[in-house]
């Protein structure tokens, strides 16, 4: 069925939303990590693992670390994007495993965003 005009395309979104819905984090911080090659390569698995350790210690409800692909900014590997419930994502670059646990603690933790670690780049999210 090949969609015609705009309000078909409106209708097929309002019918599927609520399938949706539960993917975009139930109300939870999600944390994006860029595991494409070059994170990887730049230590993504790591930064990945301390984000879910961290989040496992503050406790359940607080957020959801999901991998990702490539981002398209090897040089600001690992790249990591942070989304709280109802505000716009905040892309952090060259984040460890030490960097990690402060973003929890103080971003996702206490709603404060860490300048030092943002990287000025849209993550098409």
């Amino acid at each position: 069925m090949a969609i015609k005009t705009l309000e078909e395309l409106r209708i097929i979104k309002e019918q599927n939303s609520a399938k949706i819905g539960p993917r975009q984090g139930d109300g939870e911080a999600r944390i994006l990590v860029g595991m494409g090659t070059c994170g990887i390569s730049a230590g993504a698995r790591e930064t990945m693992a301390a984000f879910t350790r961290r989040l496992a210690e503050a406790g359940a409800g607080h957020g959801k670390v999901v991998p990702v692909g490539c981002i398209g900014h090897c040089g600001l590997e690992p790249l990591v994007a942070v989304i709280m419930p109802g505000e716009d994502a905040v892309a952090y670059g060259k984040i460890d495993a030490h960097k990690a646990v402060r973003i929890v603690e103080e971003h996702i933790l206490s709603g404060n965003i860490i300048d030092e670690y943002t990287v000025g780049i849209d993550m098409m999210l």
